[in-house]
């Protein structure tokens, strides 16, 4: 949409969308549907032309769950990766009960539950120990009996003897979980048809938690780890990524994937990786004081990226770039500071964000290219 605001510009040479555009904008920025008869009637009646009008709009359409769970959902499905499960590759070696589908489907309710009560989202999202299960995901049907054996569900961390349970979520009687980083879909989405992917893992942290950068593989290298069975994941990456050239990109990777090597390419809990104990240590190096140092497991790496502010402020930029639909340039400093201050006063909560970044200035305001600035002036 061209969006190019009218009126007399500002101070700044900025001037404030149209109310056509506004009520497009807020729309398209909350639903995936046209404006509905509010916005059209608040539009047409000279009930979009400030700040406060556009404020009102926007916190009634977040109120209505249902006309904005499907575009806030997407975010987190874009953010986190996890519905690329389904295009992971797993022959002969997949069990019958393991469906891609349904643990994305499972992680989907994980995710609309922690935002319907809207508290420490992103935290909740990094630690939450509950898992939504479906009974798909126990018969890949509606069974006649909902006792979950082991090989039903052994990704999930169920003992044997546990019995379907109606009220959502659960937690798992062993195999402790942490958020979403540990649940089976975003286990499967970086993983393929026989090993984790944990230089994958790693990046997908370093780039999206703690907004580091990573350079593509140099052209030449032969990325391509040792093909020997008797090697665990981490003593075949350390054969090939701690050499000096390919560690100076690897460091900032192979030591935020490796703890989740907790978990095998299906995401289920393992204390054992070819008649080894499973090695679960790391070490974040981001020249954070808050973060840095060595990890034991993923358990104490999830607990501490939840609670930095450095984590949060990155998650804002990705909340900023889905909602506006651009990057943020130095201009949106302000935007982004006011967005995670909103989050923060308000106990973590998404729409409390959303909400200061779609009535924030970088939302509703258009700066007037040079031209049209000396011909206003003149």
């Amino acid at each position: 949409r061209f969006e190019i605001g009218q009126g007399e510009p500002d101070q700044y040479g900025r001037v404030f969308l149209a109310p056509n555009e506004v009520m497009h904008a807020i729309a398209f920025a909350l639903t995936d549907k046209v404006p509905d008869p509010s916005l059209t009637n608040a539009m047409g009646t000279g009930k979009l032309e400030t700040r406060a009008d556009v404020r009102k709009q926007v916190e009634r359409l977040l109120a209505n769950r249902e006309a904005t769970k499907e575009r806030i959902l997407r975010f987190f499905q874009e953010y986190f990766e996890y519905p690329s499960a389904t295009e992971v590759f797993k022959d002969a070696r997949r069990p019958n009960a393991i469906f891609a589908n349904n643990r994305v489907a499972d992680a989907d309710d994980l995710v609309l539950w922690i935002l319907g009560e809207d508290r420490d989202v992103l935290k909740r999202l990094l630690t939450e120990e509950h898992l939504f299960v479906s009974r798909k995901a126990i018969l890949g049907r509606e069974p006649v009996v909902f006792r979950a054996r082991r090989d039903f569900l052994p990704d999930y961390g169920f003992q044997n003897d546990w019995v379907y349970n109606e009220n959502q979520p659960v937690k798992p009687t062993e195999a402790r979980r942490s958020g979403m980083l540990t649940h089976p879909a975003w286990l499967l989405a970086f993983s393929d048809n026989e090993k984790n992917q944990a230089i994958q893992r790693g990046k997908w942290i370093q780039t999206k938690l703690l907004g580091g950068t990573i350079p593509e593989t140099p052209i030449g290298v032969d990325a391509k780890l040792p093909d020997d069975p008797h090697l665990t994941l981490r003593e075949k990456m350390g054969k090939v990524t701690n050499a000096e050239y390919c560690w100076r990109c690897h460091q900032k990777m192979d030591p935020l994937g490796l703890p989740l090597e907790q978990f095998d390419d299906f995401g289920r809990f393992r204390k054992m990786e070819l008649d080894k104990p499973v090695v679960t240590t790391g070490r974040i190096a981001i020249g954070d004081p808050e973060l840095d140092g060595p990890i034991t497991d993923s358990y104490e790496m999830m607990e501490r990226l939840a609670n930095s502010t450095r984590v949060e402020q990155v998650f804002v930029r990705h909340v900023f770039r889905y909602f506006l639909g651009r990057n943020e340039t130095i201009d949106d400093a302000p935007t982004l500071i006011d967005a995670h201050n909103a989050y923060r006063e308000n106990n973590g909560s998404m729409k409390a964000l959303v909400a200061s970044l779609l009535t924030s200035d970088s939302f509703l305001y258009r700066q007037l290219p040079p031209e049209s600035m000396q011909a206003s002036n003149n």
